[in-house]
Order: structure tokens, then C-alpha cells, then sequence
């Protein structure tokens, strides 16, 4: 029995085989097969008037994969996969919000995410992103280069970097970002339960290039009032900040004295997400292939520790 759980970050109504099933954060749909077969299927945003996407899951080489815009596949087990529907922009009015005028150049942001530089006679660039603009600022950094930073609704952020002819180098989901004398450095909120944030320092040469990066804490100490069990998510995520002294505090006395920072580091090798799935936890991988699979790991904790890990 194949088993596709579909999950999504914003309300969407699916459509499927002459039937329509919504999904929300809160609200996912299982979709079970006997055998493998190719899936294809419609989708909009059910709160807003919206365009309809389509999508399509091959099964290829004894997996499904995903094709379409904004759709993530990850391999749970052998027959169990999770689909992702990651579409964050719910707006499609062509509405312009921000007009800035720099350097002769005329920058002109839309609400549906539309970002557009010209002169007086000539489009230098435009690009739509997954992004409701509210509002828009611009930057210069160092060897002429500049960054775009958009701001949307409900405090969400993105940053462009531009080399001087006003190609797109690098974007992130951030709008932090601190010119420094070689480059910069960028600010981002992890939003995980100790509350990191993520600094990144990027030298600009003849091109971009990140030569540091470390965690911190968005209020200057971790947040440790949390339900003991989400213990195991809260020490997933401090691996993953490389927050390793703050990960051996979940550690009972014994595993503590054991592990070391580089232990813990190749114990459980570079992993780009943690996520928990049928009250499990689990930490998703990326192969070469840009397959997406996902490890359950199992903790065991007494006295408010972990005191194993498999």
C-alpha cells in the first residue's frame, strides 16, 4: 500500500479525480494506492480568488517525484511519501505598492510579487517571487552591488542581492541585512522553540561568497519554557543552529560526559530540515540526486533528559 500525505503552509483546495479535499497547516489528506501510479491533480488558494496550479507525481526508478511549481516531495519509508505544497503567495492583484527612484534607475514593486527595475527606455529586470509586497527599501553594498528588501504582511521578509548589472546573485528569507566593509551580513529568524536566529557573513569579491556563519538567540537567551516533550525537537534544532552546547543541556549526565561537539555533528550528518510526523521526530536529508527522505529518530527520556537516542 502506497501512502502520499499532503500538507500545505497555506490553505489550499485540491482537485483530484472529479473530487476537491482542502489541506491547511492543521488539516492534511491521505492518499493511499495499491500500486504505484502517476498522479495528476489541480490546486488553488481556497481564501482568496486565486489561479489554479497543476501538479503531477511520477513514479520513477521505484519513487514518486514530484513535478510542479512550489511542490516538494520527501520519502518517508519505502511506500510512505509527505507532499508539500509550499506556495506562500496568496495575492494576485497586479497592484503597484512601493516606487523608488535611485540613481536614474526606477524600482516599482507589486503586490503580487512582481519586482521590476528600469530607465526612462529600457527594463534592466523583472521578476515575480512567492512574496506579498507591502512595502520595499533599497540598499547599496560594496563594489556597486545593492540589496532589495521586501516586506510582506504578518512580518515576513525577503532580501535580493544585486551585482551592478542588476542580476539577481543570491536571495534569502530575510530583510536583516548590515553592510560590512567586504560584504554583509544577514540576520534570519529560525523560528524554532529556542528561539535562534541565523547569522550569515558574505564577502563580495567578483562574486558572492559565505565565509561565516554562527547561531544566536533573537532575545539574548534561549527560550527554555517548553513541554518536555518536544524535548528531542528542541535538541534537533540546536543541532541544527550548531548550537551544541545548548544541545548537550538536553543530554542526561552520562551521554554528556560521551559526546563532544564533533560527535554530535557527524552522529547526524547535514540534514536540512526536522520536522515531527505521527508524534515522531525526524530529520530530512537531501541526497545528490536533490531527493528529498526523511530518518525517524527514537529518544528515550527520563528525568527531564534524553537519555538514548537511536
Amino acid at each position: 500500500m502506497f501512502q502520499i500525505v499532503l500538507t500545505s503552509i497555506k490553505p489550499i483546495t485540491v482537485m483530484f479525480n472529479n473530487s476537491k479535499f482542502d489541506i491547511s497547516k492543521i488539516d492534511n489528506k491521505v492518499m493511499e494506492f495499491n500500486e504505484p501510479k502517476d498522479i495528476n491533480f489541480d490546486f488553488y488558494f481556497t481564501e482568496n480568488g486565486s489561479n489554479i496550479f497543476h501538479g503531477k507525481l511520477k513514479f520513477v526508478d521505484d519513487e514518486y517525484m514530484a513535478f510542479g511549481e512550489n511542490l516538494q516531495i520527501v520519502k518517508m519509508k519505502e511506500q510512505q511519501y509527505i507532499l508539500r505544497f509550499l506556495c506562500k503567495n496568496e495575492c494576485f492583484l497586479q497592484k503597484k505598492c512601493q516606487k523608488i527612484v535611485k540613481n536614474e534607475q526606477i524600482f516599482t514593486f507589486f503586490q503580487n510579487g512582481v519586482v521590476e527595475i528600469e530607465t526612462e527606455n529600457q527594463v534592466l529586470f523583472s521578476q515575480k517571487y512567492d512574496f506579498e509586497i507591502v512595502n520595499a527599501e533599497i540598499s547599496e553594498l560594496v563594489n556597486n552591488y545593492f540589496v532589495i528588501k521586501l516586506f510582506g504582511k504578518d512580518e515576513e521578509e525577503k532580501s535580493i542581492v544585486f551585482n551592478n548589472n542588476f542580476a539577481e546573485i543570491i536571495c534569502l528569507d530575510s530583510a536583516v541585512i548590515e553592510p560590512t566593509e567586504n560584504g554583509f551580513k544577514v540576520l534570519t529568524n529560525l523560528y524554532d522553540v529556542a528561539g535562534h536566529g541565523l547569522v550569515e557573513i558574505f564577502s563580495i569579491d567578483e562574486d558572492i561568497k559565505k565565509i561565516d556563519e554562527y547561531a544566536v538567540y533573537m532575545n539574548n537567551a534561549p527560550n527554555r519554557d517548553f513541554n518536555i516533550n518536544i524535548l528531542p525537537l528542541y535538541f534537533l534544532q540546536c543541532i541544527k543552529s550548531r548550537d551544541y552546547e545548548e544541545a548537550k543541556r538536553c543530554l542526561s549526565q552520562n551521554l554528556r560526559a560521551k559526546a563532544k561537539i564533533e560527535h554530535l555533528a557527524q552522529y547526524f550528518g547535514e540534514f536540512v530540515n526536522t520536522f515531527v510526523f505521527d508524534n515522531n521526530f525526524y530529520l530530512e536529508y537531501i541526497d545528490a540526486f536533490n531527493h528529498h527522505f526523511a530518518k525517524k529518530y527514537n529518544f528515550k527520556i527520563e528525568a527531564n533528559r534524553i537519555q538514548n537516542i537511536e
